[in-house]
């Protein structure tokens, strides 16, 4: 080679490498493809100007008498109640418990017919655009706080991490394996929600621009707290997958012993993550109102006050992420976990039968009860006795001195007519609940309300409990109920969330939910020995209820243990002894043929043979027109006088009801009903050891036997 072509090839690859050092510094330096994303450390707060500060102020004052009419989905109840805390200067806790939400689709529905000024949503639908324009309605969207959308497997996945694609990949079906992510070679098990939840509407903006693929109905749980419990307890859950909005899972939830948030491109989801905007997967929490409104109320002062800094920190201190920087801190619900510590199980099955006392005497039957003018007045133990009237005495002053405080919130729902009869709601006073059952006494010291029209329903507003071992003199707590080691709170949580449907918003028509129950709090007070309760300032429902609370076929609490009391009472007190009677865990279905409509209890208990056998024989023996029609003209034959007064059974059309109850752990018994009282068919009674059909006369003797005065 040349000496001058050496040279220049020399040359030539020399500006080549100071080009590449170059190009490597420029992009380093200024578009920074290869340096990773850096966790910002500081983030600088919003301060206001003076002209905000005094525009704030001027909103504030115009909106404390001009609040437009709100509604949204139960998450955003929070959302509601932090700018009322903030207007009129009072507590979250107190101002959330004023606030009654409708559903995601609820509220919006009450939009669309007017019956609302705005609402605070997650955001809309397609097709809930489409029903606002078709009702002449012009929406205004504006966000007005961020909310983070989550992803969540069981803790025992290995898989910590997720691309956005490769969630995208999971929930179109292109991935179905863990092994495909780092993980189990398992296969993925995917979880959605139902169409008409704000989460849901949340995942299918995510997944806009893939195909989210139809899942199985299995796979598609009825309610938020549903999802969370089947990634962290139900069979295959190891190898589930799930999502939710963050307030949600972290405030009830959190990352704990069975669950975990998913890392989302490598960002761990937080609140400082989703303030300083690091995690990728934030969305708005809009108000959504229809234009018109904005000059015939003040929706647009109440979102302008909104996005002030004094707004941000309303939304703040409600637990949600500002649009804004203003500072913010980590608070959630704590849920309850901890494991029984009573006494060890050593039964299988609890005791068929148990022992009571009556709390108020019965002077007709000349017996006496434990209390008088509430206070115990029959205990043998006298220093014990003085200690419990003590706590009463004192809860009740201290209940005394809040009564005009639930006065003044029994008025408000007058006012606020909120359930349509404005004088149905009554203030009891402070009022003393006891019960006594296998030598556990419970003590409650509650400030009631009354409301009247459902059954005389009475709500919680403040209380005090207490409950003690009448043979040790030991006070319990929740978890000394329940035998040692035992994870109780999972059956708890199970029961309050399948009777939040049936006997809230069914039965007892006014109360409300404030958001999706998850878990009984960690610093739950109030209880009995088979009661949870909730006072007017709990953070699930708009009133303070009571949930009875039934272990009994599980074997999981000390009380079902049966002791007889004897040498606790004073010698005049009645103690009985009777049979464990259980209306057992059901589903509840309805049946129409030709002319009957049966109203079934079919059994649904962790027994699946048990179950298998008692429903089959449903169907065999009391799904049948012609028996059913013989059975009611056999018996209005028998009783022509009550055909007149059941003359609607006796016509076209006929209702029946199928119903089964246990009687402790040895007889079960199905029943039948025409309507709502005669029995017009023979009882069927098993025996539950051998699961042989035995004659009702051998449950009547056995219960004979059992049930006594001790």
């Amino acid at each position: 080679m040349k000496k001058g072509t050496k040279v220049l090839l020399i040359t030539l690859l020399t500006l080549t490498i100071l080009l590449a050092l170059y190009g490597t510094y420029f992009l380093i330096k200024y578009l920074k493809i290869y340096k990773p994303k850096e966790k910002q450390t500081k983030i600088e707060y919003y301060t206001p100007t003076e002209a905000e500060i005094k525009r704030t102020k001027e909103l504030a004052n115009f909106l404390k008498g001009n609040l437009p009419k709100m509604d949204g989905s139960t998450s955003t109840i929070p959302l509601e109640a932090g700018i009322i805390a903030k207007l009129f200067d009072i507590s979250q806790e107190n101002a959330e418990a004023g606030v009654v939400h409708s559903t995601t689709y609820g509220s919006f529905d009450n939009l669309l017919q007017g019956k609302c000024d705005v609402i605070f949503s997650t955001p809309i639908s397609e097709q809930q655009r489409q029903q606002a324009v078709d009702a002449g309605l012009e929406l205004v969207e504006k966000p007005i706080v961020y909310e983070g959308f989550v992803f969540v497997v069981n803790a025992k996945n290995p898989v910590n991490t997720l691309s956005q694609q490769q969630i995208k990949d999971i929930y179109s079906g292109k991935i179905t394996n863990w092994k495909e992510v780092g993980g189990n070679d398992a296969e993925i098990v995917a979880y959605q929600r139902n169409e008409t939840s704000g989460s849901q509407n949340y995942m299918n903006e995510f997944m806009k621009d893939s195909n989210l693929m139809k899942p199985k109905t299995t796979f598609v749980p009825a309610s938020m707290v549903g999802l969370m419990d089947a990634v962290a307890n139900y069979d295959n859950a190891e190898n589930a997958i799930g999502y939710s909005v963050y307030a949600y899972a972290a405030d009830m939830y959190g990352n704990g012993n069975e669950i975990k948030f998913i890392k989302v491109d490598g960002v761990e989801p937080t609140k400082a993550t989703m303030a300083s905007r690091e995690y990728p997967l934030l969305n708005y929490n809009y108000a959504i109102y229809d234009k018109a409104k904005e000059a015939t109320t003040t929706v647009d002062e109440l979102t302008e006050w909104i996005l002030t800094y004094d707004g941000q920190v309303a939304m703040v201190n409600a637990g949600y992420i500002p649009v804004k920087n203003v500072q913010i801190t980590e608070e959630k619900i704590t849920p309850y976990t901890k494991l029984g510590t009573g006494k060890e199980r050593t039964k299988t099955k609890a005791d068929d039968y148990y022992y009571t006392v009556s709390i108020e005497s019965d002077q007709w039957n000349n017996y006496s009860g434990i209390m008088q003018d509430d206070k115990l007045v029959s205990l043998k133990d006298k220093e014990l006795q003085e200690k419990i009237n003590n706590f009463i005495t004192e809860s009740k002053e201290k209940l005394e001195s809040k009564k005009p405080e639930c006065d003044k919130y029994v008025e408000l729902l007058r006012k606020q007519n909120t359930y349509g009869y404005s004088e149905a709601f009554t203030s009891n006073g402070v009022v003393v609940n006891a019960k006594c059952v296998n030598g556990y006494l419970s003590v409650k010291v509650v400030l009631q309300y009354e409301y009247q029209i459902q059954k005389g329903e009475n709500y919680t507003y403040d209380g005090y409990s207490k409950v003690y071992d009448l043979y040790t003199g030991k006070e319990l707590e929740l978890s000394d109920l329940y035998y040692k080691d035992v994870d109780f709170i999972k059956e708890i949580n199970k029961q309050i969330e399948d009777r939040i449907p049936k006997e809230i918003e069914l039965v007892i028509e006014p109360i409300k939910t404030k958001r999706t129950f998850a878990s009984v709090p960690n610093d739950i007070s109030l209880y009995g020995i088979d009661t949870i309760d909730f006072t007017k300032y709990n953070p699930y429902f708009a009133e303070g209820v009571t949930f009875d609370i039934d272990t009994y076929l599980d074997n999981l609490s000390v009380i079902y243990e049966a002791r007889d009391m004897k040498g606790i009472f004073d010698d005049n007190v009645k103690i009985t002894r009777s049979v464990q009677i259980k209306w057992l865990e059901q589903n509840l279905q309805e049946k129409k043929i030709d002319n009957m409509v049966y109203y079934i209890s079919y059994l649904n208990t962790k027994n699946t043979a048990l179950n298998e056998t008692i429903n089959s024989y449903i169907d065999n023996n009391y799904i049948d027109n012609k028996k059913t029609e013989e059975f009611i003209n056999k018996y209005f034959e028998e009783y022509p006088n009550e055909k007149e007064f059941f003359g609607s059974y006796a016509g076209d059309s006929k209702e029946i009801t199928v119903g089964i109850e246990m009687y402790g752990n040895k007889y079960l018994e199905i029943y039948c009903q025409l309507g709502m009282g005669l029995i017009y068919n023979s009882i069927t009674v098993f025996d539950l050891d051998t699961m042989q059909i035995v004659p009702v006369e051998t449950l009547e003797t056995w219960r004979d036997e059992i049930d006594e005065t001790v």
